[in-house]
């Protein structure tokens, strides 16, 4: 915390308010889930209109996941995606006033425009959001899926989750599948259908679905958009947070995650069909070669496994158990819905 002194926050803003000076910084800390996240209200020696009121600074201090998180390289990640990605793609995201990471310790922060300001709202895992809201989600998803499609440079180390390639098996789920037994024994386990229940099914099943996804062709995914990493802007319009998950990836994390966290079961029966045509009419419209429908289909079927999975496994120190619980049931509920078992025959 004094590290955000005003004399910092003068030189990290000036490149976005040139002249500005910052004379005083309260520091308000919002959560330490998987980062630290603070909001700073300010006060200028020669103020302006133009100048923020509060900015938002999400850094590697203060979160007892910092090593995993360090080791892995998501926050560095995460400020590469604000600073040099996120620009150039057409999607509802906060503005960034300055980012910055260090490659020898993997520290970075990243500095964000406070959405309170112009009455942005942040979604939470357990509540859900209208099917019209989805479809926007859905939309940036296929233009950031479109245009990043086999990229060249999704094969560099920085975009392999974990520096794992696609389709190999990551120490990071065999540490957390081991687990199962434990979270089983927590008010999540009794929101899970008695058939998803069985450690070694999801353990086997995982790494198949892991396997599958190894196969086909990447693109630039979100990597953990679900409704926690949704937010609203003052037009009503939703946009997607959290970057550090950001990866190579099957196209399919980020559309099944979306529609199965964020919708009303009742609403993802009768409208995730439209929404996958959607998806992919849009895909083909940003210029990349669409799967066809069957293909599509079983893919989102198959991905349910991973948002069970994920979430059954999320320590209780990074969500609110009420949060798990809801999510767990909606990724179950999905998961006998779509005949997830035959999905990954």
């Amino acid at each position: 915390m004094a590290d955000f002194t005003p004399e910092w926050l003068t030189t990290v803003l000036s490149p976005s308010f040139p002249g500005l000076i910052v004379s005083s910084a309260t520091v308000e800390t919002i959560n330490t889930g998987v980062a630290m996240t603070a909001r700073i209200h300010l006060t200028y020696e020669n103020d302006s209109p133009a100048y923020p009121r509060s900015v938002c600074v999400k850094c590697c201090f203060g979160s007892p996941h910092s090593p995993v998180m360090l080791d892995g390289g998501l926050y560095a990640k995460e400020a590469y995606m604000y600073g040099r990605m996120l620009p150039d793609l057409p999607l509802n995201v906060p503005r960034c006033f300055s980012c910055g990471s260090d490659d020898d310790t993997k520290s970075a922060y990243i500095m964000l425009e406070d959405l309170t300001l112009r009455d942005g709202t942040f979604c939470s895992a357990d509540r859900s959001l209208t099917v019209e809201q989805v479809d926007d989600v859905l939309s940036q998803q296929a233009a950031m899926h479109a245009m990043t499609w086999d990229a060249p440079w999704l094969h560099d180390r920085r975009w392999l989750h974990h520096g794992i390639p696609l389709g190999q098996r990551d120490p990071f789920y065999d540490l957390y599948t081991a687990r199962i037994p434990e979270f089983l024994e927590m008010p999540r386990g009794g929101a899970l259908p008695k058939r998803f229940r069985d450690p070694q099914f999801l353990r086997e099943t995982l790494y198949r679905l892991l396997d599958l996804d190894g196969r086909a062709t990447p693109c630039l995914v979100h990597g953990d958009a679900h409704t926690g990493n949704l937010f609203i802007d003052g037009e009503g319009r939703p946009g997607l947070l959290d970057w550090q998950c950001a990866r190579a990836g099957h196209w399919s994390l980020d559309v099944a995650k979306t529609m199965m966290s964020a919708l009303d079961p009742e609403d993802r029966r009768s409208s995730e069909k439209d929404l996958l045509r959607r998806y992919l009419e849009t895909l083909a419209g940003h210029g990349a070669p669409a799967p066809d429908w069957d293909e599509a289909w079983d893919s989102y079927r198959r991905h349910a496994v991973f948002g069970l999975w994920i979430w059954l496994v999320t320590p209780p120190d990074m969500q609110t158990e009420l949060r798990v619980t809801a999510t767990v049931y909606k990724f179950g509920v999905a998961a006998i819905d779509l005949d997830v078992m035959e999905a990954m025959a």
